[in-house]
């Protein structure tokens, strides 16, 4: 009986921190788009934009719909070009690039959350700055919107940890990396992601819109 159970928590486990052991691929790729296209949209609505590696920037508003969705595509482009990169340098095994892409793709999916939180009652249509965040009245009592803002606040912070451990198992998992190599190629990975999406991603995303524009 004890080992149903602890292998219904391994597969729950596994589920929510490391789906690539069941789904990977084509099936992963075509999951994870399907995933970004629908939380960067419901973002767009709550004027925040998933334009970051990891996490997001809110009180944002966008002109464009498809700007959103390209710069949610786009972060997801450079981070799998990146781990693609550091694999083919480091794995000392064979591993399917579709996999690495697919993989990185459904390890973005607690983005749903951030999005539809956005949609409650007291908090939609709201813009919830951290840099000037109010949650209590002079009274010192919290206001039901300032009580959905903290909460938000925290699932974020919650969002982002857990995104991490998932790109993470996705490329451990996809590159057939363990141990040290794994951790510290990881690191570089995130890092070098950073540095493209600040300093190249702004600019693509200008440069694209700007051409269609023009044709």
């Amino acid at each position: 009986m004890k080992s149903i159970q602890n292998e219904k928590i391994i597969r729950i486990g596994n589920w929510l921190f490391n789906p690539f052991v069941y789904v990977a691929g084509y099936k992963a790729l075509f999951i994870g788009l399907f995933l970004i296209i629908v939380y960067a949209t419901a973002g767009y609505y709550n004027e925040i934009k998933f334009d970051a590696v990891v996490g997001l920037h809110t009180c944002v508003p966008s002109d464009s719909v498809l700007k959103v969705l390209a710069e949610a595509i786009l972060i997801w482009l450079s981070i799998s070009f990146v781990f693609v990169l550091i694999a083919l340098v480091v794995s000392e095994t064979s591993f399917r690039v579709i996999d690495v892409f697919g993989t990185m793709a459904l390890a973005k999916w607690p983005s749903l959350i951030l999005s539809f939180f956005m949609f409650m009652p007291g908090i939609s249509g709201t813009c919830i700055d951290y840099s000037s965040l109010s949650i209590f009245r002079r009274s010192g009592s919290m206001t039901y919107e300032g009580s959905l803002h903290l909460i938000f606040y925290f699932l974020s912070i919650f969002v982002l940890i857990w995104t991490l451990i998932l790109i993470f198992n996705a490329f451990r998992v996809s590159s057939n990396m363990k141990g040290n190599k794994a951790i510290f190629s990881f690191g570089a990975g995130i890092f070098i992601s950073i540095l493209v999406k600040h300093y190249l991603m702004k600019d693509i995303v200008e440069s694209l819109f700007s051409f269609m524009g023009k044709s």
